[in-house]
């Protein structure tokens, strides 16, 4: 009898231990202790696999692993645009001026592939998808502004599309922050209509930089329940 609530108490605290574990890695992936790249589950497997391991239970374990990262990375993104797109298209929320509230842009459709998708990449880093695709949008604002009182109409609108994309490159290489979908926010803040136009630098905070912290979120909150995201947050 004593025998057996002995072996009853060793296996709750075994069972603690290993909660205690895997929340334990859960904050430690959290705060960006870089891992192996996972981009590809089977790249790794296959570096490791044993000599007496048969193939087709490789191949089961390879697509299970690959099974998870897809599970996953629909969750994650699921969730990350449905939350931006219900508040502007379900909340209707406005300013105060009137003038409803973006919460979702073209850009962050890109976004989400890279922090929902390849993790590891370091253009789906957190410094890179917040700075650089805020800074691009505060450039593409910039330009638009300008050519609004200098060269308004269409007659020149070829180079402002063009001066939003090359400056906004070049500011993101000088801060090491390139973002693909920055050159998008960039773009979109040159070429959109009344919409985006009427809010002016808000823009860069709302939706840019808001919809970026929270796309970012999200991928920290469900990514690192079974894989790593970030590698690092703003230093390497």
């Amino acid at each position: 009898m004593n025998y057996t609530a002995a072996r009853d108490d060793t296996s709750h605290n075994l069972h603690e231990e290993d909660e205690a574990g895997l929340f334990r890695g859960y904050v430690q992936r959290i705060q960006g202790n870089e891992t192996t790249p996972e981009i590809c589950p089977a790249l790794p497997m296959l570096a490791i696999l044993p000599a007496n391991r048969t193939v087709s239970n490789y191949t089961r374990e390879a697509y299970a692993a690959k099974a998870k990262v897809i599970l996953w990375s629909f969750i994650a993104s699921f969730s990350g645009i449905a939350i931006l797109a219900a508040i502007q298209f379900t909340l209707h929320a406005e300013y105060s001026s009137g003038v409803q509230v973006q919460a979702i842009t073209g850009s962050f459709g890109a976004m989400a592939i890279l922090v929902f998708g390849v993790v590891q990449a370091p253009l789906s880093q957190p410094r890179n998808c917040i700075v650089g695709n805020t800074l691009s949008a505060f450039v593409g604002v910039l330009v638009a502004d300008v050519f609004q009182h200098v060269a308004p109409g269409d007659e020149w609108k070829w180079l402002s599309c063009a001066l939003a994309i090359s400056i906004s490159l070049v500011a993101m290489q000088l801060t090491d922050t390139v973002n693909p979908p920055g050159g998008a926010s960039a773009l979109l803040a040159v070429t959109s209509g009344r919409e985006i136009q009427d809010l002016g630098y808000l823009y860069v905070v709302i939706p840019v930089f808001t919809g970026s912290c929270v796309l970012v979120l999200v991928s920290v909150l469900l990514n690192n329940i079974q894989r790593q995201y970030p590698r690092y947050w703003f230093s390497k």
